[in-house]
C-alpha cells in the first residue's frame, strides 16, 4: 500500500502497453482519453459508456490523483521561484 493507503496507483505506464503512454490499469484506455472528453464538455458519465472497462471509481480517482499531481507540481515550482 501507499502512504495514502490506497493500493497502487489506478494510472500505469507500461512499454508493452500503448507505448508507454499513461492507461488505466488493466485496461489499454489511455487516460488522456477521459480529459479530452471532460475538456470536449462531455460527462463522466458518457465517458464511462463508451469505455466500460473503466470503473467510475477508478475514473474519479485519476482525477483526483492528477490533481495532486498538479498540486504538488504547483507547490515545486512556488518553492523554487520562493514564492508566498
Amino acid at each position: 500500500m501507499s502512504h495514502n493507503g490506497r493500493m497502487d496507483s489506478v494510472v500505469v505506464r507500461d512499454p508493452e502497453i500503448m507505448s508507454g503512454e499513461p492507461t488505466f490499469r488493466g485496461t489499454r484506455v489511455l487516460i488522456q482519453t477521459l480529459f479530452d472528453y471532460l475538456e470536449a464538455g462531455y460527462s463522466l458519465e458518457r465517458f464511462l459508456q463508451g469505455f466500460p472497462t473503466v470503473g467510475r471509481h477508478v475514473a474519479l480517482l485519476a482525477i483526483e490523483e492528477a490533481g495532486s499531481a498538479e498540486k504538488k507540481s504547483e507547490d515545486q515550482l512556488e518553492t523554487k521561484l520562493d514564492l508566498p
